[in-house]
């Protein structure tokens, strides 16, 4: 678990994306039953943030979800059936009331998270000692999680489409595109693309495609795009390219379904030509 979260954290700073930090911090004089001591004050375990509310009483995570504008929140840490549950429950129920827009969804990353093993036979020796089995304790976190609304994956791939050999292209028209490239510079995704046609004056999205076309290769068939204009989706869907209409940027469900209908459209060409081919 601690490779694991050390893992996405070292990833996600490197392309400089937002990350939050939680700790327990207690006092050994109160003891927390039936919990055995942990994250005392003062000790190795309570260094990270001592608390999640400011001066103001505004609450740091809430602000920095707004600030930040994150809309999915990939979450690790122990244990998995208290502090990451509890952390989890709380955002989902926030998230409904709608205090945390522009929030979407809520992921736990299953191997980036843990939590502890209090044995049956050592919990009969203390007074208020319950046991907790840790593998089957990580389970129902996880469970309790899901049920709650959160995604539970095993697997992390920031990377995905690239990771994968599928070429991945910008086809964008903005007034500032000086400011997209650097952005995309900062964010260390600029080797993503095997192609960036960014432009600042007025191109049309068709003339994107032939250069993406000419540059790459790939067959308009074989390519998927996403856009938030109607004039666009319906320009590029003339020259065979799967478009899909997006309202708020390319959010899991867009992508889902972009795929399944590009798989329709390529298994129906397929088809076909095996129609004409028999004929």
């Amino acid at each position: 678990m601690i490779v694991e979260a050390e893992r996405l954290a070292r990833m996600f700073c490197e392309k400089r994306w937002p990350v939050m930090a939680f700790i327990d911090s207690h006092h050994p004089d109160v003891p927390k039953h039936p919990y055995p001591p942990h994250c005392l004050a003062g000790s190795d375990e309570s260094n990270l943030v001592p608390g999640s509310f400011q001066d103001d009483g505004s609450n740091v995570f809430v602000n920095w979800i707004k600030t930040k504008k994150i809309k999915s929140l990939l979450v690790v840490g122990v244990c998995t059936d208290i502090c990451v549950l509890d952390f989890v429950s709380s955002t989902l129920s926030a998230k409904t009331r709608g205090f945390l827009s522009p929030l979407d969804d809520v992921a736990v990353y299953s191997k980036g998270c843990a939590t502890f093993e209090f044995p049956l036979e050592v919990a009969q020796t203390h007074k208020h000692g319950l046991a907790h089995p840790q593998e089957l304790m990580h389970h129902m976190g996880l469970y309790m999680a899901k049920q709650r609304g959160a995604k539970i994956v095993d697997r992390v791939a920031l990377h995905a489409p690239y990771d994968k050999g599928i070429d991945v292209a910008i086809a964008s028209r903005s007034p500032t595109s000086d400011i997209a490239k650097t952005f995309l510079d900062k964010l260390g995704i600029q080797s993503m693309f095997v192609a960036q046609e960014i432009y600042s004056s007025w191109t049309h999205k068709t003339q994107h495609f032939e250069r993406i076309h000419r540059k790459t290769g790939i067959p308009y068939t074989e390519m998927l795009f996403f856009d938030d204009e109607d004039r666009n989706i319906e320009a590029v869907e003339k020259m065979g390219v799967t478009s899909i209409l997006v309202e708020d940027g390319v959010n899991h469900q867009a992508f889902r379904q972009g795929l399944t209908e590009f798989s329709q459209k390529l298994s129906a060409s397929s088809k076909a030509g095996s129609s004409g081919k028999s004929k």
